[in-house]
């Protein structure tokens, strides 16, 4: 059986930083991660200052800058009719201001999951005290009164191993299972609105280049979507949230269905549109009832849900990147 101070179930960004935040203190961890590698799906794009702030304390500040978008290529926020018609507004969030600027040396930074948890990966990788292993699932956790005794069933040859660890960090997603196998209910509201998003190639730089944004929201009679960028060039997301307030249903957002959407909010009917990925959600306002039981802490969206996917996040293989499916959406 082999015995570590820490287990870390799950490898997103939050398990991640667990990894890289023990190792900077010289406390020995295994991270677990059920998937083959990191997020293939660029959902979450926003980096905090705090965050930030973080990663600089750990001396990976610079490579999740250099992974994603620096400050003048996402400085904005655009209200438009469409992204070819009328501009509403155009704002500096304060987030982007000099005055923030001013309160930290870590600015807030745009960058995309999938570009973000590989550099992740790659710094926790190198860490001495840190292990990370991926295609390895924790089907069970049992804890005494002295540490917790997990099992790892090894996803490619379903070889299973015991681990023995002090204490486990579960940031296993917000569908965690061992927050459901500890019976922690969570307390709050859920299914608030149904969302989807889009993940799509498309060259906007003629109607994006001149005003970058982080954000696009578009204000047309037939839909009020958001741009999100990614890139800033040819990839992109597009949101579009209350479906059931603007008639639109989960059904409807069939591929070719999603590239027509795109087009009218975009103002362009021939816009040359490829859709990657589809994925439907729901917007809940879930935390956990506690944080903790016993030796086992729950962290990220295994401790406060904001959404519930309905399909599952697919992940990049460990070596190579492989193709986008219509799956996305951290569910696990």
């Amino acid at each position: 059986m082999q015995e570590v101070p820490v287990l870390i179930v799950g490898g997103g960004p939050v398990g991640l930083t667990a990894s890289m935040l023990l190792s900077r203190l010289g406390v020995r961890s295994l991270l677990a991660e059920r998937h083959p590698g990191t997020s293939i799906h660029p959902k979450a794009r926003g980096i905090n200052a705090r965050t930030m702030e973080v990663f600089r304390q750990c001396g990976v500040e610079s490579a999740v800058r250099k992974a994603g978008l620096p400050p003048e290529r996402a400085g904005l926020i655009v209200w438009v009719r469409t992204l070819a018609g009328e501009e509403i507004e155009r704002r500096v969030p304060t987030r982007s201001s000099s005055a923030s600027a001013a309160l930290s040396p870590a600015r807030n930074c745009v960058c995309a999951q999938d570009d973000l948890e590989p550099a992740l990966r790659a710094f926790a990788e190198a860490q001495v005290f840190g292990a990370l292993r991926f295609n390895a699932e924790v089907t069970a956790c049992e804890q005494d009164s002295t540490g917790v005794t997990a099992k790892i069933v090894d996803r490619r040859d379903g070889c299973e191993m015991n681990v023995r660890a002090q204490y486990v960090i579960a940031a296993d997603g917000a569908q965690s299972r061992l927050r459901r196998q500890l019976g922690v209910p969570m307390v709050g509201r859920e299914n608030v609105y149904e969302s989807v998003n889009i993940l799509f190639n498309a060259d906007l730089r003629p109607w994006t280049a001149h005003r970058p944004a982080a954000f696009y929201f578009v204000e047309h009679p037939k839909i009020r979507a958001t741009f999100l960028t990614i890139n800033g060039v040819d990839r992109w997301g597009f949101l579009v949230n209350n479906l059931s307030g603007y008639g639109y249903h989960m059904e409807a957002f069939t591929p070719e269905r999603s590239a027509d959407l795109i087009r009218i909010a975009a103002g362009i009917p021939d816009l040359e549109v490829k859709v990657l990925g589809v994925v439907p959600w729901t917007a809940s306002a879930h935390v956990a009832a506690t944080y903790r039981s016993g030796r086992i802490f729950l962290a990220g969206d295994a401790a406060h849900r904001r959404f519930r996917a309905e399909h599952r996040r697919p992940r990049r293989p460990q070596s190579g990147l492989e193709t986008f499916r219509s799956a996305g959406g951290r569910s696990e």
